[in-house]
């Protein structure tokens, strides 16, 4: 919603989303022990909340303080969240299946630097999503931009190669 609600320039949709997942937080923090489980009469359960659940959500509600700075122009308190994002996505456990973050928060701010002619930085992000799905493609295709930006054409022909294997067929021919 957050993701739609930027897309839109809907600040005040982006607020609202903001405000559901940090009540969701506070909720969630008042069940969850010092160990991380869930506290409940059953014990822990598949669908109580854990400390990974609470980092998840803050991943989340940086992403979308961030897309607020952006629409606002505000390229300090972009960064500023974009960090805390990724710092909350550190302490995250990386799970297997649909992701529970679907734009990682890497890649958010790897697209943000790009933006900002900051390619180096850039493949940094760009990386570390990187390490925990390898091949993925929005991170592939974001890194073969950053490194173009830096005229490392070699390197992003090789990452084009990559791809092409990977989809079994030239999805980039025309970057």
């Amino acid at each position: 919603k957050g993701i739609f609600a930027y897309e839109n320039k809907n600040i005040e949709a982006i607020k609202e989303e903001i405000a559901t997942v940090e009540t969701l937080v506070i909720g969630a923090e008042l069940v969850v022990s010092d160990n991380g489980i869930a506290i409940c009469s059953a014990g822990p359960t598949r669908y109580a909340p854990s400390q990974g659940d609470i980092y998840k959500s803050n991943v989340l509600i940086n992403q979308m303080k961030a897309m607020i700075a952006m629409l606002e122009v505000d390229d300090g308190k972009t960064e500023e969240y974009l960090i805390t994002a990724t710092e909350f996505e550190d302490k995250s456990e990386y799970s297997y299946g649909p992701p529970d973050i679907p734009f990682p928060s890497y890649e958010q701010y790897g697209e943000w630097l790009l933006t900002k002619n900051r390619g180096e930085e850039a493949i940094v992000q760009f990386d570390r999503s990187l390490e925990n799905a390898q091949n993925r493609s929005k991170a592939l295709h974001g890194k073969i931009k950053a490194l173009t930006m830096l005229d490392r054409s070699e390197e992003a022909n090789a990452i084009k190669e990559i791809l092409s294997r990977f989809w079994n067929e030239n999805l980039v021919a025309s970057n």
